[in-house]
């Protein structure tokens, strides 16, 4: 019985793992040969994986010379995620002041419209002519089967599958 695979997730988990639990930098072939032999992931996808997270910002990366370095500390990571979450309080802060003014502006227009005999004959009207278009939909639709164009699609593909079939 075959072990199940790991997931993206888990593969950047463990490789950021790596970074963590040794608090050292890396060159790629370092990064593939631990990976593999400590956190059992798959040699062909580590080099992805680490694209990804350097992506992300979880691990730095740096050109020295010919050679890439690469590292992440547990203070960074812990920083950046510090970082990230107040970022988000304060969007959804300025979110929910945003839809707090527009609930405020949507009672205010509300509560100075006047309902008049116009507007309720119109929103009348409107109900019926959508009330007339669903009815109208559902039975175009229960005679969409008997279109022509349709059956006439239908007999070119069975003529083609038996085609196909005769030339198997």
């Amino acid at each position: 019985m075959s072990k199940k695979g790991l997931s993206l997730a888990e593969k950047r988990a463990r490789l950021e793992e790596l970074f963590h639990e040794s608090k050292e930098f890396f060159q790629l072939k370092e990064i593939e040969k631990k990976g593999y032999q400590e956190k059992k992931i798959v040699l062909q996808s580590i080099k992805d994986i680490l694209q990804s997270l350097v992506d992300d910002g979880i691990v730095k990366m740096d050109k020295i010379g010919t050679s890439n370095y690469f590292w992440s500390f547990p203070s960074e990571a812990r920083q950046s995620r510090q970082l990230r979450i107040t970022t988000m309080e304060k969007q959804l802060e300025t979110l929910q002041a945003e839809t707090q003014t527009l609930q405020d502006k949507i009672n205010e227009e509300t509560s100075q419209r006047k309902d008049s005999q116009l507007r309720t004959s119109l929103l009348k009207n409107v109900a019926e002519k959508e009330k007339k278009h669903t009815e109208i939909l559902a039975k175009l639709e229960r005679y969409r089967d008997s279109d022509p164009a349709i059956i006439e699609a239908k007999g070119i593909y069975i003529i083609i599958q038996n085609i196909d079939i005769i030339q198997d």
